[in-house]
């Protein structure tokens, strides 16, 4: 009966985990919903809307600000930089998990027996789950690698769309 009560929460672990993802990614498509929605209710109402207005709305990401649409060198970055926390930051929580969650496994006690000659047995702290941190290192080493790489990939792009606004200018 211990045993379930460990594996309850475990689980109870992930699905929580799994909720506050989810609470997350379903908020952003809502509020990405409702700009949308506030955008189309301008659009079809049309009041003073100018030709510059109207582009700024269209190409503005986040309500209220006006910004310049990205080249797509930048947006290649931005993409790149959320991997590269996804891979980071799991690889500090698969390390972390690996270092603090000790486990346990049953082992007998030696010329200790119980009735009918069964061995005694007790449980034993087999220390840190070297898999999971082989994991989190793995995770983290990979991630500063296309760290590495998307900064490289980044700056050398720069550099060809210089070269090339050079190329037609002169």
């Amino acid at each position: 009966m211990s045993d379930l009560g460990v594996g309850l929460k475990e689980l109870g672990f992930w699905l929580g985990l799994a909720i506050v993802i989810v609470a997350f990614i379903w908020a952003g498509e809502k509020k990405k919903q409702r700009d949308h929605e506030l955008k189309l209710k301008l659009l079809e109402k049309g009041d003073g809307l100018d030709k510059d207005l109207l582009e700024k709305l269209l190409t503005s990401d986040k309500p209220g600000t006006f910004s310049t649409p990205k080249s797509a060198i930048e947006r290649r970055r931005q993409e790149k930089g959320i991997g590269v926390f996804l891979f980071l930051v799991s690889g500090l929580l698969f390390g972390f998990m690996g270092i603090a969650m000790h486990g346990n496994k049953m082992q007998p006690v030696e010329g200790a027996a119980g009735r009918g000659g069964i061995p005694l047995m007790t449980m034993v702290d087999t220390g840190p789950n070297w898999v999971l941190v082989g994991l989190g290192m793995f995770c983290f080493v990979f991630g500063c690698l296309f760290w590495l790489y998307a900064e490289w990939d980044y700056k050398r792009a720069k550099a060809e769309a210089k070269a090339a606004e050079k190329q037609s200018q002169g």
